[in-house]
């Protein structure tokens, strides 16, 4: 990498004065741990520790980086101390306020301190910890450029569709890839907006298609119709062991409030001229007819306004032809469980 520097050197004994070294880099923010603001610095400067690659030691530093877009390129300033101070020299914090002020990232490392001990005289170790923060602040770069440019999906999944080559320039927002959660399914559905106050979140509502049957709980409602269409958008959760990603599916929406009614299946219906009528089975066996009115229904329920009560059993397959005050026998239907095993003889 090649590096603009220039040096400035002030009078040997002017201590509140550095040597500067301007180096037009990349400086992202480490991971380095900070403390709390340094005395006579700017608060936005903090004291960190690297790791010194020549005797392995914990190497401290002042350190600065603006907080605002940590991926955009930024020149990085070195400051070195004079001869006889160490990085918490005073006349740091005027470089620091302009790397501020600029945008700028600024560092001060410590280069073993004062230049009265072998270790700080120019010294290897004083190089390689130089060598040290500038390969960090590399790696810290080209860490920012791979976390940027990965594209982390907020669920697992499976990617059904690739929307982009490798290699292709992109733009925020760009689309990519499709990805689906097999193990999580919604129903999307339009529904007219006339049954819009009859159905909230959490309610349980009916659903088939030419395969199946099910059910799906309501997890959120878009209450917001479309003017041409006068349909609102609902969305239910549906069992992924039931139902496959992309079929079509038809949802049964309540038109109206809920109530607890009296039903029957549509089947037990006699339709006459005359009026509509089930028969029931009393406990002597014998038929009955029972003349009802119909009210709301659903799927193949449907409700019965007459003289019956909870519990009645009633005839669903056949009782056109049977009479009022016939015997008949009750047995059970071979293969079937339930109430609907019972068959007439």
């Amino acid at each position: 990498m090649n590096y603009q520097v220039l040096f400035y050197r002030s009078h040997p004994i002017d201590l509140s004065a550095s040597v500067l070294l301007l180096l037009m880099m990349l400086f992202p923010l480490t991971s380095h741990s900070q403390s709390p603001a340094v005395k006579g610095f700017p608060a936005e400067v903090r004291e960190i520790r690297y790791l010194s690659s020549g005797d392995q030691s914990q190497q401290p530093a002042l350190f600065y980086q603006p907080s605002t877009d940590k991926s955009k390129k930024r020149p990085l300033l070195v400051a070195l101390h004079t001869w006889s101070g160490n990085y918490k020299q005073a006349g740091g914090s005027t470089f620091a306020r302009w790397c501020i002020d600029q945008g700028w990232i600024f560092i001060h490392p410590n280069f073993r301190g004062p230049n009265w001990t072998p270790e700080a005289l120019g010294s290897d170790l004083a190089v390689a910890e130089s060598d040290v923060a500038i390969a960090e602040a590399q790696l810290g770069q080209a860490k920012v450029a791979m976390y940027i440019t990965e594209i982390r999906a907020p669920f697992n999944g499976i990617v059904t569709e690739r929307m982009r080559n490798i290699g292709e320039r992109l733009s925020v927002a760009d689309e990519v890839i499709r990805l689906v959660d097999p193990d999580s399914i919604e129903v999307v559905a339009r529904s007219p907006l006339n049954t819009v106050n009859f159905v909230k979140e959490g309610d349980v509502l009916k659903l088939h298609n030419d395969y199946r049957d099910g059910e799906g709980s309501v997890r959120t409602i878009v209450p917001f119709g479309n003017p041409q269409s006068h349909m609102f958008e609902v969305r239910l959760n549906v069992d992924p062991e039931v139902w496959t990603v992309g079929e079509s599916v038809r949802l049964a929406m309540p038109s109206a409030n809920t109530k607890e009614v009296l039903a029957v299946p549509r089947d037990a219906l006699v339709l006459r001229r005359e009026g509509t009528f089930l028969v029931r089975i009393n406990s002597d066996g014998t038929a009955e007819q029972v003349n009802v009115m119909t009210g709301l229904g659903a799927g193949s329920e449907i409700e019965v306004i007459g003289d019956l009560r909870p519990g009645d059993r009633v005839v669903i397959r056949g009782a056109e032809r049977l009479q009022d005050g016939m015997t008949v026998n009750i047995g059970e239907l071979a293969g079937v469980a339930g109430p609907e095993s019972q068959t007439l003889q």
